[in-house]
């Protein structure tokens, strides 16, 4: 109370860097909080290319839509393997409700690979066929409000009617896959896309290892699948290697 201005000083910058240090920390929990829901992260990986073009090598983690079921076939060390596709829109309608969505096109592998709480639906079999569309709590209450959102039918790019067979808990803000609508990879072709092409590198592929599998020992087993994994490669492009990326370190 004799010095007010030096007690001020002291307090305030105290206060500052206090606030300071509880951002930061709050900030740098969640980023590291990122996909840590999934319970067998450790044995989640992405597979990706590096690819030399222009003198310069770029990871690239699009590949042909056969490569997941050619390796899921030949590698026991894989429990799980499934094709994704985040970037894609669809026009959805239930009713009267029509909205533009974003859509994660996906085997129905990825349900027993990342973590999903569901709360209406087969658990075990959440997408059973190729006309079921799972979706987040979240999703299902924007179409069909309070009433349960199973057995309905959503309308997909004006065309296309999918069953709903299961709902899950929306995921949390830090996951990396954060969608709310998931239909089955057999979709696109009905889109035009042939399923069987080798030569268009269109889709990611995750895959879970079995426990106790040495990681870079599986990573030289790929090697032979280099030619398969980049078909048509741009003039100069050659592609050096094919590479596991853990899942648990995409975000950062």
């Amino acid at each position: 109370t004799r010095q007010k201005a030096f007690a001020f000083i002291n307090i305030f910058g105290l206060t500052i860097g206090l606030i300071g240090f509880i951002l930061i920390f709050l900030f740098v929990r969640y980023e590291l909080s990122f996909d840590r829901h999934n319970e067998k992260l450790d044995r989640l990986y992405m597979i990706v290319r590096d690819v030399h073009l222009d003198n310069n090598v770029y990871n690239f983690t699009p590949l042909p839509f056969p490569f997941k079921d050619v390796i899921a076939e030949e590698f026991p060390e894989i429990e799980r393997a499934a094709r994704v596709d985040p970037w894609n829109r669809f026009i959805v309608r239930a009713g009267e409700k029509v909205f533009d969505e974003p859509c994660v096109v996906s085997d129905k592998e990825i349900f027993d690979m990342f973590t999903f709480r569901f709360v209406e639906g087969d658990v075990q079999n959440p997408m059973p066929d190729i006309s079921s569309v799972v979706l987040s709590r979240r999703m299902a209450e924007k179409y069909f409000g309070s009433e349960s959102a199973l057995g309905k039918t959503l309308q997909i790019n004006g065309n296309f009617d999918f069953t709903v067979t299961a709902v899950f808990d929306d995921l949390p803000s830090t996951s990396t896959l954060l969608a709310d609508i998931f239909v089955p990879v057999s979709f696109l072709k009905d889109l035009g896309r042939d399923l069987t092409n080798w030569g268009t590198n269109s889709i990611n592929v995750y895959l879970l290892l079995k426990k106790g599998t040495n990681v870079a020992e599986f990573e030289k087993k790929l090697e032979p699948r280099l030619g398969q994994a980049n078909v048509n490669p741009q003039p100069g492009e050659k592609l050096d290697k094919l590479f596991l990326h853990p899942y648990k370190d995409i975000h950062l």
